[in-house]
């Protein structure tokens, strides 16, 4: 683990420019955590480099082969590439001293640069949690005395889900790739503004989930995985077999290949409805209000809807009117466009109020897509 236990190597001379760079608020002396340590002795500003991780860049068949002679002097920035010195008269100037903690002051930016997470104050000792940079087969016994302390650090902490919490945009570079693709695989494709109601607590465990044109399932992975009890319809086989077996451990009548105007779901049914990007393909009036009168159907009296839609708003004068609500948008598709009025009028006609203010994205002037979340009254 990157530096980890320091200092016993210190008797080898500092060389005449150090690899690393160390800001002049900061010197290194003997720490209480371990060995020794950087300490402030100036304040820094949250934000401001406290230090810049310097040596060669090499492969971990090189760490393996310096590590006996050097010790623990290392940083790993990438999976299998490591930096820090190669000779044992680099080493005092190749290291950065930054005991670990469990509540750290400083973070890493990037691979090698590491910051001041908040104010700090003169004689503090400049910690970081090795979490966000190591990834390793190994443990030791943690002495930070934080009142968080985890007891025992692994080089595999990073891969706990209450640290990758704590430290989302601290992580090194290499190591937020590897958890960002963990969250993909958790919560699939899922709308960013429906996971927005799932932060907010609106959609929670023991809740029904309908999901009104679920194509894919793109809005159910994290839902499925989390044990929610889901239900959707859509007119694509394909894709309804896809949702099936995504869910295989729900009935597969969950799941039924059945148009939005005509579902043969019970009324009232559903805690949360999903509609997203669904009712926009309505060929005319009367297909819309179907398609909306059955998706708000099967939902049950204080349930939540949420829908996402195009929308004319924030575009008007780029889209070009086809027939009644149907629209040519900029990007070349052809959609059925709503606007304000109308969803605050459609608000009220199904009893409802909105839940959150109507919200819409314009995406370079090429379509609008708007946020619509409704409580049945």
């Amino acid at each position: 683990m990157l530096e980890k236990l320091d200092q016993r190597m210190s008797g080898h001379a500092e060389p005449s420019s150090p690899l690393s760079y160390l800001s002049p608020k900061a010197v290194v002396k003997s720490s209480p955590i371990h060995g020794r340590g950087l300490f402030a002795i100036g304040e820094f500003r949250a934000g401001e480099i406290v230090c810049v991780k310097g040596g060669y860049v090499f492969n971990r068949a090189t760490l393996e082969e310096i590590a006996p002679t050097l010790g623990p002097a290392e940083i790993q920035i990438a999976d299998g590439l490591f930096i820090g010195p190669r000779q044992a008269e680099e080493r005092e100037g190749g290291m950065i001293f930054s005991n670990h903690s469990c509540e750290p002051n400083i973070g890493v930016q990037g691979q090698i640069v590491f910051v001041a997470l908040r104010q700090i104050a003169a004689g503090e000792e400049l910690t970081h949690d090795w979490a966000t940079t190591d990834d390793d087969d190994c443990s030791l016994t943690c002495r930070c005395g934080a009142q968080s302390c985890r007891g025992v650090i692994t080089g595999k902490d990073w891969q706990k889900p209450d640290l990758q919490r704590k430290y989302r945009g601290i992580f090194s570079w290499y190591l937020q790739r590897k958890i960002d693709g963990d969250l993909e695989q958790e919560f699939g494709q899922i709308d960013i503004y429906l996971f927005d109601q799932l932060l907010r607590g609106r959609i929670k465990p023991g809740m029904r989930i309908f999901d009104a044109g679920c194509g894919y399932g793109r809005n159910l992975v994290y839902l499925l995985s989390a044990g929610y009890e889901a239900f959707g319809v859509d007119e694509d086989p394909r894709a309804i077999e896809a949702v099936r077996h995504l869910a295989a451990s729900l009935p597969v009548d969950n799941f039924r290949v059945e148009p939005l105007e005509s579902m043969s779901f019970a009324d009232g049914f559903a805690d949360v409805v999903i509609s997203s990007a669904v009712l926009h393909f309505a060929r005319d009036d009367e297909q819309f209000r179907a398609m909306l009168r059955g998706t708000w159907r099967v939902l049950k009296p204080g349930g939540l809807f949420f829908c996402r839609l195009a929308s004319s708003i924030g575009i008007e004068n780029q889209v070009k009117r086809v027939s009644g609500r149907r629209f040519l948008l900029p990007d070349g598709s052809e959609r059925y466009l709503v606007d304000e009025a109308l969803l605050v009028a459609l608000t009220k006609e199904l009893g409802g109020h909105l839940e959150d203010p109507i919200k819409t994205t314009v995406v370079q002037n090429q379509r609008s897509m708007t946020t619509w979340v409704v409580r049945k009254d």
